[in-house]
Order: structure tokens, then C-alpha cells, then sequence
């Protein structure tokens, strides 16, 4: 696979390979800023992972909050991945406590190891890193 378009950050080339016992693809390709051979194995896992706690995080965002105007749950392998929620909530609608139970919920119930979460509702918002 050539990266003609510049859409990969990391390659230019790279192989893609079938896993005949699976029947799964995966890139293998030099990483053009380290230099080292890299694949994309661990993405394409977190990324499945996401795709199954989308619909959890939807229902208790919904549940607690009522339902968002937005939500982006975007994965990433060199950085926590970031969830960007926006509220319509108004302020005195909701407080810290209800987001620091989101971000155990995450965290306990869902078994999100690292993320950035962005919950915004006004002019306010709310972030956190594990």
C-alpha cells in the first residue's frame, strides 16, 4: 500500500497482511518518524474496543445527562484516547460528582484504561486524563 494522499501520519509504504488462521488484515510499515518496523494490531483492538463501549457510554450519558447534542469517542495508540461529549444541558443542571461517576463508570465498568474525557454543556466544561 502506498500513502499517495498523505491520509497515514506514520508510513508511506506498507504491507498488508492476511491472517489466514483468522481471517483478519493488519498494515505492517516503517514508522517514518522512529524508523521502526510497527503495525497497526493494537489500533484496529482499541478501535473494536470503542465501537463495543460506544453504546454503553451513549446510555449513560443519556440516562444521567439526557441526551447530548454530540459524542466522539476517538482512539489513539501514542496519546489517551479522547471522549468529547457535548451537553445541552444548563449549568445547574448538572455538577463535578455526576462527572467524577461518569469517569468511574469508565474507568471500573467499562475497563477504559486511558482517556482524555471533555464533557461541554454552556460555556462550561469539564476535562480529565487517565
Amino acid at each position: 500500500m502506498y500513502d499517495k494522499g498523505s491520509e497515514y501520519d506514520k508510513f508511506d509504504y506498507a504491507a498488508v497482511i492476511l491472517n489466514t488462521e483468522t481471517q483478519n488484515t493488519f498494515m505492517v510499515y516503517e514508522n517514518r518518524h522512529t524508523r521502526q518496523m510497527e503495525d497497526d494490531i493494537a489500533f484496529q483492538e482499541l478501535t473494536k474496543f470503542i465501537e463495543q463501549v460506544k453504546p454503553k457510554v451513549y446510555s449513560y450519558i443519556t440516562e444521567t445527562f439526557g441526551e447530548p447534542q454530540s459524542i466522539a469517542f476517538t482512539p489513539s495508540i501514542d496519546n489517551p484516547s479522547s471522549l468529547n461529549i457535548k451537553l445541552n444541558n444548563k449549568k445547574e443542571e448538572i455538577n463535578e460528582e455526576m462527572f467524577e461517576s461518569f469517569i468511574d463508570y469508565l474507568q471500573h465498568e467499562l475497563k477504559v484504561e486511558h482517556a482524555n474525557v471533555t464533557i461541554m454543556y454552556e460555556n462550561e466544561h469539564w476535562n480529565k486524563e487517565f
